[in-house]
């Protein structure tokens, strides 16, 4: 045997003597990458070198269908599991392929264009999307199989799951393993943060990216029907995959290959580049994609106030609505002095109690109604554009629920080819950006006085955005003359950046702050 075949065929030894020694089925996570590829290709051939009586417990091959997927992409992973179970059945091998898609309330355009949550930063420890668009989808297969399966009390797992990652791959996906393994560097296993009674098996963990495409060479057509050449459209020179998120077990989006063409958890995603490159016609999707890593940092596109503030300011203004003009009997009711007068007594007691508003810290919450009407419409455009089914009628019809059910009234959604005018960018303390600020408009801050106590002024804002679809960024602080004068209001600065707008002068000519009136 060739040296160079020598470490597969140790594997496929390694794999064979996983698969006889109990009754334990094991699941394969392929996201179809070169990778996971590689992992199912030795299942395979090894599953081929049994006798059929040997071949005794269930091999299940788990891929993940974000719905953001390319539609190249998402066309390889439909046909590869339809492939793989047809041939499958025809050459009696016990594998069975799994898509798991995520539920409508954790769909990628439900959770962007419906509740407005921003799309991550490549800096954000907080990516959402992998839980919604992967983990939960994938967590609810693993558990219909573990509870399928055959379950040994007393012993330390019940399932095999085997992933395709490298140790080489990066120098995070290195530390991963590592943080997890049994046994030591050599150690081919390792524990599941979620599932405790779940083995872990890295079985490539040792080998390099030449290695994987020299194998592949042997080969035109891999064994369930999907051809070498399908794979190797996913990736230009030196492009790392995009493996299938289990949680712990690893990042799922590396500097290469990233499967969902929406991700702006990189800074440059060169599969996406790569794609467009061989099909023009694909470039709006990176187009569209580059308006997602702008949007979410644009002022003028992010509610002032974070959801679950404007929650609580809500709860407030019950409680308060239920307290108003109700009597109290401990005396506050009452004048302190005969010197004091009712007069006195009224005007001590407003200033005092003046709800005062101190938002000046710049701590943007979801995308405007704006933001993402202006993105389903364009995304309908493109969708139109290139002939490709982007957004679902379900998916759309689960959006504009979640925008009625907030209060808003969207009665045009029609396809739209908006223009974005690039983003206008401040740092926690209100301080523009220049570097990333590419707007080409002037900023100006019109400022309004309120009688309005703090959760008053954000209540009438935000009823104001709902009737007129318009949204408002600004900050609130209050104004306080002093103990002496016992007066104070509150007051919201807010933000006017308009092509139409080009100085302070026109801000007043054009009456923006009419508007909220």
């Amino acid at each position: 045997m060739s040296s160079f075949y020598e470490p597969f065929q140790r594997i496929k030894e390694e794999m064979k003597d996983l698969y006889l020694r109990d009754k334990k089925e094991i699941v394969l996570a392929t996201s179809f990458g070169k990778d996971s590829t590689m992992v199912l290709l030795l299942f395979w051939e090894m599953l081929l070198s049994l006798k059929p009586g040997e071949r005794h417990k269930k091999v299940h091959v788990v891929t993940s269908n974000t719905e953001v997927e390319t539609p190249d992409m998402h066309g390889y992973l439909v046909e590869s599991i339809d492939k793989l179970n047809l041939a499958a059945a025809s050459s009696d091998l016990p594998v069975i392929g799994h898509i798991a898609v995520p539920n409508l309330k954790d769909n990628y355009w439900v959770n962007v264009l419906g509740k407005g949550n921003p799309p991550v930063s490549p800096n954000s420890r907080f990516r959402w999307c992998s839980s919604k668009l992967k983990i939960n989808a994938v967590d609810r297969i693993m558990k219909e199989i573990i509870a399928s399966g055959i379950v040994s009390l007393g012993e330390d797992y019940d399932i095999v799951l085997g992933m395709g990652v490298r140790m080489e791959e990066s120098i995070s996906r290195n530390a991963s393993i590592k943080r997890n393994q049994l046994n030591g560097d050599d150690g081919k296993f390792a524990k599941h943060s979620t599932y405790k009674n779940v083995l872990v098996y890295h079985p490539i963990k040792h080998l390099n990216g030449d290695q994987l495409w020299a194998y592949f060479d042997d080969y035109e057509y891999f064994p369930w029907g999907t051809g070498v050449e399908q794979l190797r459209h996913f990736y230009p020179e030196d492009i790392f995959e995009c493996s299938l998120k289990t949680d712990g077990q690893g990042t799922n989006c590396g500097k290469g290959r990233n499967g969902c063409w929406t991700c702006t958890a990189v800074s440059e995603d060169k599969m996406l580049k790569n794609l467009v490159q061989k099909e023009f016609k694909l470039m709006p999707l990176l187009d569209y994609k580059n308006i997602l890593s702008q949007i979410r940092n644009d002022a003028r596109y992010r509610m002032p106030i974070k959801r679950v503030e404007l929650k609580r300011t809500n709860k407030r203004m019950k409680q308060q609505n239920n307290t108003d003009n109700q009597l109290d009997l401990l005396g506050d009711g009452f004048l302190k002095s005969v010197h004091e007068t009712v007069l006195d007594r009224m005007r001590t007691t407003e200033y005092e109690g003046f709800d005062r508003a101190e938002e000046v810290e710049y701590n943007p919450g979801s995308l405007t109604i704006e933001a993402r009407v202006f993105l389903l419409r364009k995304l309908l455009f493109i969708q139109e554009q290139i002939g490709y089914n982007l957004i679902p009628s379900d998916v759309v019809q689960a959006v504009t629920t979640i925008w009625n059910e907030e209060g808003y009234s969207i009665h045009d959604i029609s396809p739209l080819d908006w223009q974005y005018d690039g983003p206008v960018v401040f740092d926690k303390d209100g301080i523009v950006k220049e570097h990333e600020t590419i707007n080409p408009y002037p900023q100006f801050w019109v400022h309004q006085d309120f009688d309005l106590g703090r959760d008053e002024l954000i209540k009438y804002v935000e009823t104001r955005v709902k009737q007129t679809n318009k949204s408002y960024f600004f900050y609130a602080d209050h104004y306080d003359m002093g103990e002496d004068e016992q007066f104070a209001w509150n007051v919201a600065y807010f933000l006017v950046c308009d092509k139409n707008i080009h100085s302070q002068q026109k801000v007043s000519q054009n009456g923006y702050m009419g508007l909220l009136r």
